[in-house]
């Protein structure tokens, strides 16, 4: 920058800057020494301040900092980030923007120490902080860009100074779908959130993301982004209360006309379809030239219309407005929009005629006789995707509003709606989220007028639907479930559930799986070795006498609690026990995965899970044997190269290393 003098009404201002505590060190104090001897200043004057007004306070803290690592044995880096923290806390508990803008206006030059300052992470936490409380301020906005364009938009994501700025913003939203356009259905469940915090901090933001979204949508492999699309949607109409905003959105750049996307968006909105939604959009859709297609294949939207056909009677909906129902079902899956805008509706009618079929073969209220025919049935007519997603539906209606577990469960055998579902896994794996969460529910649900023994049975046939379900793909999604709700299952399910899972699968382990892992095997080793320690020693009597428990006695509430003291749980003590190899093998793989956490694992070649084939492209484990090496694996590899979540050797954090360690103490005993 050129030097300037100063004009003279500000020569006692500048004085006042160079009488200042350690002046002699301010970055600019040539240039500001310069223009004030050239304005008049009294040399003499200028000499004796800075001399009187030097502390030296940097090199205090130089011999500062070398005392204490000679003195305490510290490190040179210790000793640094220590006072680094303290100078932190000093700077943030003064801090004044107004100053600060004084000396850098937004306009101006901002100083050469800032880039320096950003290398370090705690000086950029404390740089996110500050801006968080003071987002007019100019160096602080800069010094947010500078990050973002150094590499770390990862760390200003969650910022509201990053939405500020459209280059910023960008930057961050485009780093994250990188991230997420090869996250599996668990990763991208737990990405979702946060996400979705991202792109909807305000309208602006939210706008622009959904525009990109939009436009990238419609390139190859595009299906993935229409999933978070539809989570941005969901986002701001449910959690955000803003539906109007979503109809406008969606009326801005679906491309339909404006009373074809009100009625989209009302469907959505009530979660209910009339049937003057049904015959405008079926007249809508008859009609030339046709509008675009994807706004009916709305998974939301689908679900809809499947739960309004599939859970009523046929009697329910007249003849004619269910034919209706049934043509947009088949459309909006089976027609095929060319890029010039003309549509294939070639395989419409046959999808439609499987439809009615299905609807007319799935009774809403059933015998046991007509259930078992519909069933059989079913099974023939699932190959079409929307026809299993319809038969998914109606299972849906079956086991969670009707009392089907409470009417038809045995424990000695697997009910087939169970089986059915898990066929449709190994026919369209991209419906496994339906089939978990259908799971899941059923899982969860109250069995009114059930026995503790038959409520247990039930709860094992279910978790071992859940084991199936990690074999077919759905690795993390079930292991993610089950850490969170392991605190409040009874002991014996934990117990099943790791003996299950142990048997699966083989070191080496990612972190991402082996810490969820850990935590449901944590809660489920006392129990283990307890059960294994009585098949060695066998049985004790209590007061010499042989124990007998009424199961009438017993509520079944007390089954989704943990057990206290040293007894087994109640659950334990009514379910079947597991068989005495079996947990003796159980304690064997458990010592393997206890000695083989990420961090010590070297040995990158490994059994296969089913998860690992889902993620680098192939429908299901089946396509590929599970014992598969990495060298014959180059598809699975290129996924590595591409996705950092497929790292084996991130190292566990100091809580799991303790967790690890106390497990490994209770192995030894």
């Amino acid at each position: 920058m050129a030097k300037q003098e100063l004009p003279p009404h500000e020569s006692a201002s500048a004085l006042e800057r160079l009488t200042a505590p350690d002046s002699l060190l301010e970055p600019n104090i040539t240039q500001l020494l310069s223009s004030y001897l050239r304005s008049g200043g009294n040399p003499v004057q200028v000499v004796t301040s800075l001399s009187a007004n030097y502390r030296g306070l940097p090199e205090m803290y130089r011999l500062l900092t070398d005392q204490w690592t000679t003195l305490f044995g510290l490190t040179a880096e210790e000793t640094g980030a220590a006072v680094g923290a303290a100078v932190r806390d000093r700077i943030e508990n003064s801090f004044d923007a107004s100053v600060l803008d004084a000396t850098y206006p937004q306009d101006g030059d901002m100083p050469d120490w800032l880039d320096g300052l950003l290398e370090d992470a705690g000086w950029r936490k404390m740089m996110y902080r500050l801006s968080e409380r003071h987002v007019d301020c100019a160096l602080l906005n800069e010094a947010i860009q500078r990050i973002a364009a150094s590499g770390h938009r990862d760390e200003i994501a969650g910022l509201s100074t990053a939405s500020s700025y459209l280059k910023v913003f960008s930057e961050v939203l485009f780093s994250a779908l990188r991230r997420l356009f090869h996250e599996d259905d668990a990763g991208l469940e737990q990405c979702l959130p946060e996400f979705a915090k991202i792109c909807c901090r305000n309208v602006q933001t939210y706008i622009f993301s959904q525009a990109v979204l939009y436009r990238l949508a419609d390139e190859p492999r595009g299906g993935q982004l229409q999933r978070l699309r539809k989570a941005l949607e969901i986002h701001v109409r449910d959690k955000r209360q803003s539906p109007e905003l979503v109809r406008v959105v969606r009326a801005l750049f679906s491309g339909l006309p404006a009373d074809v996307a009100n009625a989209i968006s009302s469907v959505l909105e009530r979660k209910r379809i009339s049937p003057g939604d049904v015959v405008l959009l079926h007249r809508t859709y008859t009609a030339k030239p046709v509008p675009t297609i994807e706004p009916l294949r709305d998974a939301e939207f689908l679900d809809v219309l499947l739960t309004a056909v599939f859970t009523h009677p046929v009697e329910a909906i007249r003849k004619e407005i269910r034919a209706k129902y049934m043509w947009l079902l088949a459309f909006a899956t089976a027609a095929m929009q060319q890029p010039n805008g003309e549509v294939d509706e070639s395989q419409v009618e046959a999808t439609q005629t499987a439809l009615e079929e299905l609807h007319t073969l799935l009774p809403v209220k059933y015998t046991l006789v007509a259930l078992n025919t519909a069933l059989r049935e079913a099974i023939m007519r699932i190959d079409l995707p929307i026809a299993s997603m319809a038969v998914l539906t109606w299972l849906r209606h079956v086991l969670l509003d009707t009392p089907f577990y409470e009417t038809y469960f045995r424990v000695t055998e697997i009910p087939a709606p169970l089986l059915l579902m898990e066929e449709i896994v190994v026919r369209h794996p991209q419906q496994r989220m339906a089939v978990f969460q259908l799971l899941r529910r059923s899982f969860e649900m109250a069995v009114p007028n059930t026995s503790p023994q038959t409520l247990m049975a039930l709860r094992r046939t279910l978790l071992d639907r859940m084991v199936a379900l990690m074999y077919h793909g759905s690795v993390m999604t079930v292991l993610d479930y089950m850490n969170d709700q392991v605190a409040h299952l009874d002991e014996s399910l934990v117990v099943h559930f790791t003996i299950k899972t142990l048997a699966m699968f083989q070191p080496p382990y990612r972190t991402r799986f082996y810490v969820p892992a850990l935590h449901v095997y944590a809660l489920a080793i006392d129990a283990l070795l307890r059960q294994t320690a009585t098949i060695v020693s066998g049985p004790t009597p209590l007061g010499g006498h042989s124990r007998t428990m009424s199961a009438s006695n017993i509520n079944a509430s007390s089954l989704s609690a943990n057990s206290s003291g040293t007894g087994a749980s109640l659950g334990a003590l009514l379910a079947p026990a597991e068989d005495a190899a079996e947990r003796e093998k159980a304690v064997a793989r458990l010592r393997e995965f206890i000695a083989s956490p990420p961090a010590m694992s070297t040995n990158r070649k490994r059994r296969r899970t089913s998860d690992d084939f889902s993620a680098a492209g192939y429908e299901s484990a089946s396509d590929k044997p599970l014992d598969v090496d990495g060298s014959e694996d180059a598809k699975l590899e290129a996924k590595r190269a591409v996705d950092s979540t497929i790292d084996l050797d991130t190292p566990l954090s100091g809580a799991d290393m303790a967790l690890l360690e106390e497990m490994r103490l209770k192995l030894a005993e």
